[in-house]
């Protein structure tokens, strides 16, 4: 796997943890705003008793009533999201120890590969430099050869 793909890779897992981290947070504000408008209600409930409105009191017992149901219907939505968060936490190491065996198993007889590939074109770039060498030194020695005659020719 080539490090580009694997940083992709990388890249793909962080961005679905980061949204999953996203919708997190905003479940637990979504919940502080909840708690935060009970606590209202339940203020109003007091402050009824104190009054001593029972008429209004019936009306905010209903809204208490509809408030549990909706805290329930949110708790399980909450527990629901929290199994799948885990769920997705034990697929993420899942997937990081496949990466890992994969990466055991193919990346060795890549670099092995590599390396021969790197020894082959050095070997036959050192041919090349060695028999280009050898052919000038042969032309060194003609041409000293030649030089040689015509010195001995010339006297």
């Amino acid at each position: 796997m080539a490090a580009g793909q694997r940083q992709d890779s990388l890249k793909g897992w962080l961005i679905s943890f980061l949204t999953l981290l996203v919708v997190s947070v905003g479940s637990n504000v979504y919940l502080s705003l909840k708690m935060a408008e009970n606590s209202r209600v339940f203020g109003q409930i007091y402050s009824l008793l104190e009054e001593g409105m029972s008429d209004e009191l019936v009306s905010v017992l209903t809204t208490i009533t509809a408030i549990r149901g909706d805290l329930e219907v949110l708790r399980t939505q909450i527990d629901s999201t929290a199994g799948g968060l885990m769920n997705i936490d034990q697929q993420m190491r899942a997937a990081e120890d496949r990466l890992v065996e994969r990466m055991k198993q193919e990346l060795p007889p890549l670099l092995d590969r590599q390396l021969d590939e790197a020894w082959t074109d050095r070997a036959a770039q050192l041919r090349q430099t060695l028999e280009t060498q050898g052919v000038r030194d042969e032309l060194r020695q003609d041409i000293r050869a030649i030089l040689r005659e015509e010195i001995a020719a010339a006297k």
